[in-house]
């Protein structure tokens, strides 16, 4: 989807919002259910609200005779209720942090739908702020937003489903660097954004691809060394890695400050610029 048909499919959905309220019921009773936690809802389900809520932006009805199968599964996001501990950690100079955004490489056909990277988010701190057995490590928090993501299988109705779940058509990934001795990781440290309207902590998950396929929907947690900071993004809904899994596609190289914005902030800060949904505070998760 191209930059001006996001602008305007948000703009229909936000204008509706605000002014429909039957609209806005029905977007909020929807998502007062995904943001309930513990609350699995089938994917069929899920399509139905969504294509509902598509009719009345003025989408066309999709032809599900199309060869788009919706699989029987279930789906719900990783939702708290209450954090068992709030953890705060010791900042690193933001001067010390942006020196780690990587270059970012995307596959040309991607960003001529739109898709390019528009800024990316950085902040650092000291591991053992946030565990002893990162003791000596900086851990630098990259976010990466784009400005939209294509759904090779379900289309503007997937954009329709981000603005109900994420409140926005960007997309957003993070990941973390664990620095120490010249030597960088590349790994996820679970966090959570808590979801001010629906008093929910929303855990984010990881964003790595392991598997060859551009359209392979994925999102792995794992951890890898950075050999070179130039990180790949491997499959439309942008899983990425410092590997190239992609090594046949044609892509656009993106360089920090030149291609694309480098802003001193957290993923919760992201949020509160493209996303409509409101979130307060965020927080790591201490693993046990």
């Amino acid at each position: 989807m191209s930059v001006s048909k996001n602008l305007d499919l948000r703009g229909r959905f936000q204008e509706k919002y605000e002014k429909d309220e039957n609209f806005r019921m029905k977007v909020e009773d929807f998502r007062r259910l995904l943001f309930t936690p513990k609350t699995k809802l089938s994917l069929k389900e899920i399509a139905t609200r969504v294509i509902d809520i598509s009719l009345d932006l003025g989408l066309p009805k999709p032809d599900l005779s199309a060869g788009v199968e919706i699989p029987e599964e279930e789906f719900g996001f990783e939702l708290i209720k209450k954090l068992p501990e709030k953890v705060s950690v010791e900042k690193i100079s933001f001067n010390e942090t942006k020196k780690y955004v990587p270059v970012i490489l995307q596959p040309k056909e991607d960003i001529e739908k739109g898709n390019k990277v528009v800024a990316v988010y950085v902040s650092g701190f000291k591991g053992e702020s946030l565990d002893a057995r990162l003791a000596g490590y900086k851990v630098i928090e990259v976010t990466i937003v784009w400005a939209g993501e294509y759904d090779p299988f379900y289309g503007i109705y997937s954009d329709v489903w981000r603005l109900i779940a994420w409140g926005r058509l960007e997309d957003i990934e993070t990941i973390h660097l664990l620095v120490k001795d010249d030597v960088i990781r590349a790994t996820y440290l679970p966090k959570a954004l808590y979801m001010e309207k629906y008093n929910v902590w929303r855990l984010i998950e990881p964003a790595f691809s392991e598997e060859s396929g551009w359209k392979k929907t994925q999102h792995h947690l794992k951890t890898e060394e950075v050999r070179e900071l130039k990180l790949y993004v491997n499959t439309w809904n942008h899983a990425i890695s410092f590997t190239d899994l992609l090594p046949n596609e044609r892509k656009v190289e993106q360089k920090p400050f030149v291609d694309f914005e480098v802003r001193e902030g957290w993923r919760v800060d992201a949020e509160k610029v493209y996303s409509m949904l409101k979130y307060g505070d965020e927080s790591f998760i201490k693993s046990s």
